[in-house]
């Protein structure tokens, strides 16, 4: 009877009426993109928990012409082209394209010109009349899977130091070190990452030759749709029409950019030149007041304010730089975690201010048994962390042990007539080759500790292979 009354033409339209506006809802739903970037100033670095730059204003004027918000995430430059390399609806800013890169990525842009140059070691003899120049030193660092890793192999440098998995700031010590005798990197970027390592006066661009220059895009993954790519590359380009890429060029270009580190810091140096204008005092004593204030400030800040060990912020930063060291010289790295026993039934019992001591106790046990090149930090109300680097898992259970027994035979004076002995728990691990940073192992040996814990305490346990 229903289809005696309607076609199958009439019936397709009764079936799209019913439909159609949850399915052109469901469709007209913009795909996320997932927006990765590195610290790059000036093209992208962060100000007041915003990333900003040239390249950042640009994407974010896209996304606001395209009536979108995704968020732009700062990871390790390795660690994001892994992701865009490897998953649809990503994209990675700036990169910049050349023709090794041209069919591995979906391009949108261009948002920028990068010109790199050289950085020597202030002092050096070493110059530079055109590129070619720059074959014949020593060694010139880069980082593979960077531009300037692939746009000098494709020159014909032989002499490159090639780092797998870094940041500027080791190219920038190997530069200052003696390791390496040139650093390709854009002008800005150079400048402001020697600034904020304190070795702004220890390297200077070669400004007369030019590594390589190129223009940087978005590069999305490419399996991500041609529809999204053609709306970012259509919003760009009616941008670029407005004017809008231009004038924030210009604001770039002309305005000074502000790091509030550099301003804290230069506020200082200020202050104290003042002070010694007036006091008619030498320069240089001014130079070493400066340098002997900065070293407090940056020793309170790493510190347990109760120990004195250094604190979890520390121990985070100084593990990654020890882990890289450590795989890259080809040396093992030990980690002890370790635990009081039976901590809260001290508070409970004695007091907090009895726990203090305690904590001041065992702190004092640690450092009594490390080197100087080990890291003791306290990461934790009763845990402690010790990192021991060229030291193998033997080496790190042996540590253990003596520290083990050492506490276990110790006394905590309480007061006059009364005393305390004290145990700890401890899990040992070692940095595997395939460990990425220090969290892996750390994760070990926390299981070990509680693998310690849980068969009496008072004991050392891992769970590595030995």
């Amino acid at each position: 009877m229903f289809y005696g009354k309607y076609n199958f033409t009439s019936l397709a339209l009764i079936i799209l009426l019913f439909i159609s506006p949850a399915s052109f809802a469901a469709n007209s739903k913009e795909t996320p993109i997932k927006l990765m970037t590195e610290i790059f100033p000036p093209f992208q670095y962060k100000h007041k928990n915003e990333v900003i730059g040239v390249s950042s204003d640009i994407v974010n004027a896209i996304q606001e012409e395209l009536k979108i918000d995704n968020e732009i995430e700062i990871h390790l430059w390795s660690e994001a082209k892994e992701i865009v390399d490897h998953n649809q609806n990503t994209a990675l800013f700036s990169m910049l394209r050349t023709a090794e890169r041209e069919h591995k990525y979906k391009w949108v842009g261009p948002l920028s010109t990068m010109k790199l140059v050289f950085f020597k070691k202030k002092g050096s003899e070493i110059t530079l009349n055109n590129i070619d120049d720059a074959k014949k030193v020593r060694a010139v660092g880069v980082t593979k899977g960077v531009a300037n890793f692939e746009m000098l192999s494709n020159q014909g440098f032989t002499n490159l130091d090639v780092l797998t998995d870094s940041e500027d700031e080791e190219n920038i010590r190997k530069l200052v070190d003696g390791e390496i005798d040139l650093w390709p990197t854009l002008l800005m970027a150079g400048l402001y990452n020697s600034r904020l390592q304190g070795l702004s006066g220890e390297i200077e661009p070669i400004k007369d030759v030019v590594a390589f220059s190129g223009d940087l895009y978005i590069a999305f993954n490419i399996q991500t749709d041609d529809a999204i790519i053609q709306k970012w590359q259509n919003a760009f380009d009616k941008l670029k029409e407005d004017k809008v890429i231009e004038d924030i060029t210009r604001r770039y270009a002309s305005e000074k950019t502000d790091f509030s580190l550099f301003v804290k810091l230069l506020i200082g140096v200020l202050f104290i030149i003042a002070i010694v204008i007036y006091h008619n005092r030498k320069l240089s004593r001014v130079n070493k007041k400066l340098n002997e204030l900065q070293g407090q400030l940056q020793e309170q800040a790493d510190r347990d304010h109760l120990t004195q060990l250094y604190n979890r912020r520390y121990f985070d930063h100084a593990a990654s730089i020890v882990v890289k060291l450590g795989k890259r010289n080809k040396q093992q790295t030990g980690i002890i975690l370790i635990d009081i026993d039976d901590f809260k039934l001290v508070n409970d019992t004695y007091g907090h201010h009895t726990g203090d001591d305690v904590i001041k106790h065992l702190s004092s046990c640690l450092l009594q048994h490390v080197r100087e090149s080990d890291i003791v930090a306290r990461i934790g109300g009763e845990e402690f962390v010790i990192l021991l680097p060229n030291t193998s898992i033997e080496g790190s259970l042996n540590i253990a042990s003596k520290i083990r027994a050492f506490v276990a035979n110790s006394i905590v004076n309480i007061n006059e007539d009364n005393t305390l002995k004290l145990t700890i728990s401890l899990g040992v691990d070692e940095v595997l080759t395939d460990d990425k940073g220090i969290t892996p192992s750390l994760n070990r040996a926390d299981k070990a500790l509680y693998k310690a814990k849980g068969s009496g305490k008072n004991k050392v346990e891992t769970i590595s292979k030995q």
